[in-house]
Formats: structure tokens, sequence, C-alpha cells
């Protein structure tokens, strides 16, 4: 076979590899009864599951005259965080079924019958890749360019058609169960999206480049946008559309780090736009840092639950507190949290997120790490989750102590927990303490991972003149169960303790000690 031949038989080997097994049967025993027949009806099989979900041809391509310049994030469709140069597909959405509800309702119908003959054949994904396809589309963006050219210029059309959106919008947003009442479309919103009908096909390879741009400091990204020229684009349509750049890259890609080279290189005029632009993400980040956090200590409940953390949760909060990272550090950089109305703003935003971090996460955490750290005799079901949380509120306080010059009250809290890990960890020693050598040690590794997610090592307080400690370990020693890692790192930093007594006291060695290193040493442990 050819390599293409060789490819094309990989590829249809991982794909019947993820049928079932009667599946399979069952798909071999018809095409194998007539080959011939069974490729065209397994083809035609195909279209209709790859075109179910696409009925609305239309819509659709009237969407795609916007998608390099759309975002999909919620937030921002929110009065309080919205953003210059925010294109949501609910924009678009509304804008559309505006005209194709009358306007070009015509065109819209031509344009879906023509789109479901050829998709009878072909996958849509194809179909809208075609020549007519692609006439077809820009049939849909000259006409509804002049129509909306052509309401723009009555105030009171212009009333009617944000109306109707912003009404659609609404109930599509309710639809979807975004938990949120869009911000109302405007007029300056409405010639936004003018502007991009008329001449935002001439940017949209721009704007999708920009993104690939390997230069974090964005450098290459704004002298590309600057040097840029759209052939027939009116002068002030092109100076919004040059702006309307970096925007996408916040609002689309949430890029931070690159808007150091816009702020620098770009026209004066663009930096009260993106520095409001970036304050409003600030906010943005704030709030889902706030809310997530909030909601990981059950913020509202009335049980003190053990703490879970989804993977999805996870995923999500780490990927905040690096856009955080990023945020602030871009603020340093350009000096934006000294004076100033935005620089009040920011300080607001982080103040709040601050307070709400305090107020609900900072106690739930200290009930659970008693909880869990004086647990005797097994892990609690939280453990893992409990030291993620720990260091992830750590790393949270650290991004914010960069930049900020007011605290957030973890000396307090650490303190605290350090305090309260340290009685269990003692504890688990103490010869009163009940439960035998594998769950006393247990308790006091459990307490010493807890202590290490706020930086602290509880091993490090250990003393050979503690004789629980020594005898607990040499009793677990004892023990043939196989040790843990912790357990065997736990006992090996002893080890290391008392064979330095040991050759620091030659005539006078401890005979406890003597045993515990001896028995260590049997089991392979060395210091």
């Amino acid at each position: 076979m050819t390599p293409a031949e060789e490819e094309r038989a990989r590829t249809l080997t991982d794909l019947v590899d993820r049928l079932s097994p009667e599946a399979a049967r069952k798909l071999f025993e018809e095409v194998d009864a007539a080959p011939d027949q069974s490729r065209a009806v397994v083809r035609r099989a195909l279209i209709q599951k790859l075109n179910a979900q696409r009925q609305a041809h239309a819509r659709r391509q009237f969407t795609q005259l916007f998608e390099p310049f759309l975002t999909n994030d919620p937030w921002l469709l929110r009065d309080e965080f919205h953003c210059p140069g925010t294109v949501h597909p609910l924009d678009v959405g509304g804008l559309w079924s505006a005209l194709a509800a009358k306007p070009l309702a015509p065109l819209s119908r031509s344009v879906d019958e023509t789109l479901s003959a050829l998709a009878q054949e072909q996958p849509l994904f194809v179909v809208l890749r075609t020549p007519r396809a692609l006439a077809l589309r820009e049939e849909l963006r000259v006409a509804a360019a002049a129509r909306l050219s052509q309401t723009l210029q009555d105030k009171a059309a212009t009333r009617d058609l944000l109306e109707g959106m912003n009404a659609w919008r609404r109930t599509e947003a309710t639809r979807k169960t975004l938990g949120l009442v869009p911000r109302p479309l405007v007029a300056a919103d409405l010639s936004l999206l003018h502007v991009l009908l008329e001449n935002g096909g001439h940017y949209s390879r721009l704007a999708t480049s920009l993104h690939g741009d390997d230069d974090d400091t964005g450098a290459n990204g704004a002298a590309a946008v600057l040097t840029f020229q759209a052939p027939g684009v009116p002068t002030a349509q092109a100076a919004q559309l040059s702006l309307l750049m970096p925007l996408i890259l916040l609002n689309r890609h949430r890029a931070y780090r690159q808007m150091g080279g816009y702020l620098v290189q770009g026209p004066t005029d663009w930096q009260p736009v993106l520095l409001s632009a970036l304050v409003r993400h600030l906010a943005r980040t704030c709030q889902v840092l706030a809310d997530e956090l909030g909601q990981l200590a059950g913020a509202g409940e009335v049980a003190r639950r053990p703490l879970v953390v989804a993977s999805e949760r996870r995923e999500l909060l780490e990927r905040e507190l690096v856009y955080l990272d990023e945020l602030l550090t871009l603020f340093d950089e350009f000096d934006m949290l000294r004076e100033g109305r935005e620089a009040s703003l920011a300080h607001s935003y982080l103040d709040t997120m601050i307070r709400k971090v305090e107020g609900t996460l900072y106690p739930y955490l200290s009930t659970r790490v008693s909880v869990t750290a004086h647990a005797k005799g097994r892990m609690s079901l939280d453990h893992a989750a409990l030291a993620w949380a720990l260091g992830y509120t750590m790393r949270w306080r650290n991004t914010l102590t960069r930049s900020l010059h007011w605290g957030t009250r973890y000396s307090d809290f650490r303190d605290r927990l350090v305090e309260d890990l340290t009685d269990a960890y003692r504890a688990a020693f103490s010869r009163s303490e009940a439960g035998d050598s594998r769950e006393r040690l247990g308790q006091a590794v459990r307490a010493a991972e807890l202590s290490q997610a706020v930086g602290a090592d509880l091993r490090e307080s250990m003393t050979l003149l503690d004789q629980g400690l020594v005898q607990t370990v040499t009793d677990r020693l004892r023990d043939a169960t196989p040790m843990t890692g912790a357990e065997s790192v736990l006992i090996t930093t002893l080890l290391t303790k008392a064979n330095t007594e040991l050759r620091r006291t030659k005539h006078w060695r401890d005979a406890n000690l003597v045993n515990f290193v001896t028995l260590a040493e049997e089991r392979g442990l060395k210091d």
C-alpha cells in the first residue's frame, strides 16, 4: 500500500475500534452481504448523522461572517463585565433573528433550501466550503449590511431593531440556562456589527493569526496590526477595526501577556480603551475566583460537609489563577495600580474578592483541617482534596502579595492551621493516645502532609527527646506490614537525627535509639 493508503487504513481501523462488538458484527454482516450497495448506504447514513443537528443553514452561514471576532465567554454578557469590542454569538443570533423574520426572510429561505439540497449528498462541513455556499454567504453579508446601514440612519428603526434583538437574547439566555440577563445592546453595538459586516472580512485572517503570535509580549502582533492596510476600507472603519484586534485577543483568547506590545506600540488613544478592558477582565477574574472558592467551601449550606473538588472545578480554578497572575503582572509593569480611576476600580475588585475568600474559604478550611488532622485510625475522605485546596490558597495569596500593599489575613489563617496541625502531630505520639503504631504514625503523616501544603514541615520539629515518637516509629518498624512512602520519609528523617546523635554520644548511647536505628537498617532504610 502507498503511504496514503496505509494512513487511511489506520484511520478506518481506529474508527472501527470504537464500535461495540455487537455493532461491529452487524455492520460487517451488512457490508459483507452486498459490498457496493452497503458502501452507499453507510455513506448516506453518515451524512444524515453529521447533518442531523445542523438545520438552520442560513443562520450558520451568517454567524460564520463574524466567527473570527466572536467570544463565547458568558461572563462578558453581564453589564458589569462588558468590555469594548465584545461580540457574542447571542448578539449575532439576535441580529439574525430580527433580519430573518422579515427583511431578509426570502433570502434566508432560499439559502436554507439550497444548502439543504446540497447537504443531501455531502456533510454540511464539506458543503459550506464549496463555491456555491461561499457565494450564498456573500449574498447574506451584502444584504444584511445594506439593511443595517439603512436602519442605523433612522433612530426609531434602530430602537425597534435593538428591542427585538434584546428580547431574543434574553429568551435565548434563559433557554441555554446561562444564569444571567444579558446586557442590553445599544446603537454602538449595532454599529460595530455593521462595520464587521461591511469590512470585517478584510481583517478576519489577521485576527486569526494574532493568537498564534509566539512573542508573549505582543510586539510582533502589534506591529502586524499597525502596518496592516486593507484596500477600500474607510479610514474611520480601519481605525476601529485595528483597535478591535487587541480587544479580540482579550475577549476571545484572554491573551493578557500580549497586551504589553499593544499598549506600548499602539496609538495613544488605544490606551484608555485597553486599560478599561483589562480592568473589566480583572473584575471578571476576581468574581469567578470568589464565586468558585465560595462554592468550594459550601457557602450558604447548613452542613459543614467534607471538601469535594471536581476535576472540572479544579481546572477552572487553576486556569483563573494563571489569568489573575498574568493580569497583575501586566498591571505592575505599567504601574496601573498606583493611582487614577482604573487603579481605584482594580483595588475595589481585588478587595471584594479577598474579603469573600477570607469570610468563606478560610473558616471552612480551618474546620476541615481540624477534623482531618485529628482523625484517628483512618484517612478522612477529603484529605487529598484538602491538601490541594491549602496549597491553592497559598498560591492565590502569593499571587496577590506580589502586587498589593495590603494583606489577605493569610498569615493569621496559616498560623492557626499550623498550630492545630502541630497539636495533632504531637498527639499522635502521645503515650495516652489510642491506636496501634500504624494508626498513630498515619495520623502524624497526614498532619505533616497538610502542613507541607501551607509551606511548613512538621517533620522538622521532631525531637529525639520525644520518647512517644521514638517508641511509635520503633513499634512501626517491628510491624511487618509494608510501609507507605510517606511513613518511610518520616522515619528516615528521624533516622538521620538519631544517627547524628549516636555519633555524638559514642560512650553514652541511648538504648532506645540504638534499637530504633538497628530496626530501621534491617528494614532497608538509610539516612
